[in-house]
């Protein structure tokens, strides 16, 4: 399927391929058209399946509507500042698609009087790319070419100037983001309450909402805030709820609050539970018999394995030990953890995206969000202690039908979490093992093996039952201290009773 068979507008489906994408995955494909109709959006899907250009395309289709509509008309809810940047900047790049489709259009009709023949020319040429559009999408088209050229008679240099995304997040600047503008925002809760409360936003303007990770939202205790949001916002044309997981109470009855007879999308089991890796993704895991040879493993295979990479750790100084290390090896990196001003993190991604480095080391805190397509490897140096955590890490990889590698260094103790991971994930990891680097993974006999206590031996109760290897043992004669405290020492009152006896004797034969 292609994105023309969609029912987008053709300037919106150049949108989608001039940003790679060949064809609508299948959360795209599902969403889009009753997303164009009005639909409110119930999705749920794994990560890394094209959620983010399933409402975004939407978003722009209806702001193409009327290009020239002044105001925020499109709210996108994110759970984390990271979140909220990385969509805004996908946001960004697509609404300057959009202005170059549109003003290449109007360039196009600027070199030539536009009458009843040349508009039906247009039209029967925008039909043809759209794959035979409807009559009323023809008429759509000749609306939308009748505002393109109002808009480049009165200025085609700003042509679309309102057409642009921005956030209000917290760790910013508030009086830059009161200064910013455009038609799409990309807000947390907590911060974007303080700017309703304080009129700094104004959601009366606000005609599509878009809430993202909603089941993240609700673990992170915004469900009052977000209420609050939907609440102010109640000229809105339409909303979209996505989440990793559908079958939670919390979810389902957030969504129930905040949706109108929703038409729901569900991407493999839509259980968080039960989400799936990429299916281009290859899984390799290296055994470390100390934790210094975890280094060793890890610098070997950067310097054999080529493209971007992201090195997650469980803890802020892991990630100064593993910078530390890779500067001591010649090897540029960067650095995301938490405690890290929204300035100091936009540099950090800024530098992993331009190619300044190619190694990105983090925490845990961009499991989720962090969107770079050429990322080819995902390397675990510290497993997570749990087995959603590997599924997000190692969906930042393998993204958009490419190929990626996540790559897990397990020391003894995280063996456990190696076959947890394999159990939830239900597919295998390849053991490897390195010449002259690593040894192979110890053989399951060797492992540590929990001690059975006695009341569990043979499932009977271990107190009255007898071992095979038990003898027959001799009683036991109790030992009093009083009949032994004596035991060793002279008995003076024996020598006494002697000594009188031979005296006695002595006396009696004089």
């Amino acid at each position: 399927m292609k994105f023309a068979e969609l029912s987008l507008p053709p300037n919106i489906a150049a949108i989608a391929l001039a940003q790679g994408f060949k064809q609508p995955t299948p959360v795209q494909t599902l969403v889009i058209p009753p997303a164009l109709e009005g639909a409110d959006i119930l999705g749920g899907a794994p990560t890394g399946t094209g959620k983010t250009a399933a409402f975004l395309l939407p978003i722009l289709a209806r702001l193409n509507l009327e290009p020239d509509k002044p105001g925020v008309r499109a709210l996108i809810l994110e759970p984390t500042r990271e979140l909220a940047l990385q969509v805004a900047t996908d946001a960004q790049r697509f609404c300057k698609s959009l202005r170059q489709a549109t003003l290449a259009h109007v360039a196009e009709l600027a070199t030539e009087d536009v009458g009843d023949k040349e508009d039906a020319a247009l039209i029967e040429d925008s039909a043809q790319a759209a794959n035979e559009a409807s009559d009323e999408a023809q008429d759509e088209d000749v609306a939308i070419l009748a505002r393109m050229q109002a808009v480049h008679e009165a200025d085609l240099a700003g042509i679309l100037p309102s057409f642009g995304a921005y956030t209000i997040i917290g760790g910013e600047g508030r009086d830059i983001q009161q200064q910013a503008q455009g038609n799409i925002v990309c807000a947390t809760p907590g911060r974007l309450n303080e700017f309703i409360d304080k009129g700094w936003f104004d959601p009366s303007t606000v005609e599509l909402l878009i809430i993202d990770e909603a089941d993240r939202m609700l673990d992170l205790g915004f469900k009052d805030e977000v209420a609050a949001i939907v609440r102010a916002v109640q000229r809105r044309f339409q909303t979209m709820l996505f989440s990793a997981t559908l079958d939670s109470p919390g979810v389902d009855e957030f969504a129930r609050m905040v949706l109108n007879d929703p038409f729901e999308v569900r991407i493999g089991s839509g259980d968080e539970e039960n989400e799936r890796l990429p299916e281009l993704l290859s899984a390799r895991a290296y055994y470390a018999a100390t934790p210094l040879q975890k280094f060793n493993i890890l610098g070997h295979l950067l310097k054999t394995a080529a493209g971007k990479a992201i090195i997650f750790v469980r803890t802020r100084d892991r990630v100064g030990e593993v910078c530390a290390f890779l500067r001591r090896n010649g090897i540029k990196s960067a650095s995301l953890q938490g405690e890290m001003t929204i300035t100091e993190r936009k540099a950090a991604l800024r530098r992993f995206k331009d190619n300044e480095v190619t190694i990105l080391v983090a925490t845990d805190v961009a499991a989720r969000g962090l969107d770079v397509p050429d990322t080819a490897q995902v390397y675990n140096f510290d497993l997570p202690a749990k087995a959603d955590v590997y599924v997000h890490r190692a969906g930042r990889t393998a993204r958009a039908g490419s190929r990626g590698t996540v790559i897990s260094l397990v020391e003894r103790n995280e063996l456990p979490l190696l076959e947890r991971i394999e159990r939830y994930t239900e597919r295998s990891i390849e053991r490897r093992e390195i010449k002259n680097v690593c040894a192979s993974f110890p053989q399951e006999k060797t492992l540590p093996q929990k001690r059975q206590s006695r009341a569990s031996i043979g499932g009977k109760g271990g107190f009255d039952k007898k071992r095979p290897d038990d003898k027959e043992r001799k009683p036991k004669v109790k030992e009093r201290w009083r009949d032994k405290k004596n035991k060793g020492k002279p008995d003076f009152a024996a020598k006494r009773a002697k000594k009188q006896a031979r005296a006695a004797a002595a006396a009696s034969k004089a």
